[in-house]
């Protein structure tokens, strides 16, 4: 990391992309550090990347990165800048840049000098740690109180930071003008935008919205005239519709944003208090008035339709885990965690192509990269679709900061069998139910799924049934048939994962020794023998667990199953050896064999695919075979 210029120290309260982009400046002379939640392990790993017409591309890393200011508490800062949100009905910025104080800032802090400043720049931050700046950027800074000589003193180190970095900043004798200037805007379109759910050349282009745009504009004039600022109403509108249409075509405000996001609003700041200052007045504003309800209203209408609704968290989205997340989303609200696919599903979502629900696009609530970003929210079901790799990872350990105990239902939907007790030990507190799926579904390229033929699920709590563990279920499998997914609950999981690994433990290890797809494996002779071989293995080892159930019958149907596919379909094992990414040989053919050898029960067939296919993995892999 590079040392700073200067011995200067700044502290970035509020790290999304204003705070980023001027957090990146002012690193060219100061060591800066950040205030990071939700992007905390992206920055923290890889820092900002940012693209900026101004200043060009660059990655920003700061010098540290924090999650809470109580762990700057121990260091000193030359200045403190927050640019998080202003909402003073969710959160106290006092108590945010120094935890435990409950008065405004002017009065928690009336020995440190204090600027305010606004900024005009667009600015956004696409996907965590991604950062887009349109256009060219100025900052207006004023004293706070004027006459303060620490404040003088602050305000031109401050200017000398901030010009150091390219940024363009005047100081200006008194801030509130250009509050209001700023508020003519920000209130019209931000209001507009929300309510219509437009962009702003969308507005521009629509009539109806242009003139509310204009009506409130005029209100915002009228009720700072009121304070003497005397502006111009025409000139400032014509003004402010110019720079609107010369801003990007897709431009959103950020409240329209939030809006769309589900994230609190800066509704009291930009359109409540010029509302009550117009009031106090005895200002006549209806359009803003009507604005404040509208946006209010709105707001409430679409949090409502949450309300009720499960949160979904999607741990492991690939092929099978987009299907049913897909499925779900109609009635629950669906996060999802993505790691390869993360840039593609959080810019353009899921295209999916299947045979059951025909085509379709299925767009996140949110998306992160890691569940540490992820626990930000509390989840009802966190759905865990990613391969069982116990040879691997922990996915107890991985899930962890996103469970709230005593809340939160773990689903598994894996391959292979005794793969819950490590989860029941980790979280015996919070239900844990066990899913097999029979599905057939890939992804072909980073955010395009196809899924072939149709799909069923079969669950069971796990271990033993509580009235909780019913209840949450039952809802889940409610959820799961509002979106036309076939699904049974069953008392006992064991059996349909004996019964299911019949079907993938010879199609994973005889595709992926032979490499062939399951046409090619099912319609060769020496093969399909083979095949129906290590099929039996497997059922005499299920029957030694006292589980009864038509051999002959499950055997048949289990092959024909898998010699309906059709040409092409490769199972997941199979695609995980091509891609030289590690298999689950341990969960589909390890276990079964040492269950079947803790009985007594010879099975020479799946004990030979799993010494091949698990030599296979190793060396892939590059460890030391055993």
């Amino acid at each position: 990391m590079a040392a700073p210029l200067k011995n200067l120290k700044a502290l970035i309260v509020g790290t999304g992309a204003v705070g980023c982009i001027y957090g990146w400046r002012m690193s060219q002379t100061a060591a800066v550090t950040t205030v990071c939640r939700s992007n905390y392990d992206v920055v923290r790993r890889d820092g900002f990347a940012i693209k900026s017409k101004k200043w060009g591309e660059g990655i920003f890393r700061p010098y540290s990165v924090i999650k809470n200011t109580s762990e700057a508490a121990g260091d000193e800062f030359d200045y403190v800048v927050v640019t998080m949100k202003s909402l003073p009905d969710v959160v106290d910025l006092s108590q945010i840049i120094r935890p435990g104080i409950e008065q405004p800032i002017a009065d928690a802090f009336p020995s440190n000098p204090l600027l305010s400043v606004v900024a005009y720049i667009g600015t956004s931050q696409t996907s965590h740690g991604n950062i887009v700046m349109m256009g060219d950027e100025h900052l207006l800074m004023s004293q706070y109180p004027k006459d303060d000589e620490k404040s003088t003193k602050s305000a031109k180190g401050f200017l000398e930071l901030m010009t150091a970095g390219g940024v363009t900043i005047k100081q200006i004798p008194d801030i509130n003008r250009i509050r209001w200037q700023k508020l003519i805007w920000n209130a019209s379109f931000s209001a507009v935008c929300v309510a219509t759910n437009l962009n702003t050349s969308q507005i521009l282009a629509h009539e109806p919205s242009l003139t509310l745009v204009r009506h409130i504009m005029e209100d915002v004039i009228r009720a700072a005239n009121s304070y003497g600022h005397g502006f111009d109403a025409e000139r400032e509108i014509a003004q402010m519709f110019k720079n609107t249409s010369a801003i990007a075509s897709d431009y959103k405000p950020s409240m329209l944003l939030d809006s769309e996001r589900g994230q609190p609003m800066e509704v009291e700041v930009i359109i409540g208090n010029p509302l009550r200052l117009a009031q106090k007045n005895g200002v006549s504003v209806p359009y803003l008035e009507t604005a404040l309800d509208t946006v209010l209203s709105f707001f409430r209408l679409t949090m409502s339709e949450d309300i009720g609704k499960p949160k979904v968290l999607i741990v492991g989205t690939g092929a099978l885990g987009c299907t049913y997340a897909w499925r779900l989303a109609e009635n629950a609200e669906v996060m999802t965690v993505c790691r390869s696919n993360f840039d593609v599903v959080s810019q353009h979502g899921f295209t999916i192509n299947s045979a059951k629900w025909g085509s379709g696009e299925f767009r996140p609530s949110k998306v992160y990269r890691t569940t540490s970003e992820a626990a930000e929210v509390e989840y009802d079901y966190i759905i865990v679709t990613m391969k069982a790799l116990p040879d691997v990872y922990d996915i107890a350990e991985i899930i962890r900061p996103a469970v709230t105990i005593g809340k939160t239902s773990i689903v598994l939907i894996q391959n292979g069998i005794g793969i819950e007790d490590p989860l029941a030990e980790a979280f015996p507190n919070n239900v844990l139910i066990s899913v097999v799926a029979y599905i057939a579904t890939s992804q072909i390229s980073p955010g395009e799924i196809k899924m072939m033929g149709d799909e069923n699920l079969v669950m069971a709590e796990y271990p033993a049934s509580t009235e909780n563990g019913k209840q949450q279920a039952n809802r889940l499998m409610d959820l799961f048939k509002k979106g036309d997914v076939s699904i049974q609950i069953v008392p006992d999981i064991e059996l349909p994962r004996w019964q299911k690994l019949i079907l993938i433990a010879p199609t994973a290890s005889l595709c992926v020794v032979t490499d062939m797809d399951t046409h090619g494996v099912t319609s060769n002779p020496m093969t399909a023998e083979l095949f129906k071989n290590v099929m039996q293995d497997v059922a005499r080892a299920a029957v030694a667990y006292e589980h009864e159930f038509d051999v002959d019958e499950l055997l048949a149907k289990q092959y024909n199953r898998v010699s309906n596919i059709g040409p092409g379909y490769r199972p997941s094992m199979h695609l995980d050896a091509i891609r030289n990414q590690p298999m689950e040989t341990e969960v589909i053919l390890g276990n079964p064999v040492r269950r079947a050898k803790a009985k007594g029960v010879s099975v020479p067939y799946l004990e030979a695919m799993y010494t091949l296919c698990a030599t296979m993995n190793a060396k892939k892999q590059g460890k030391e075979i055993k």
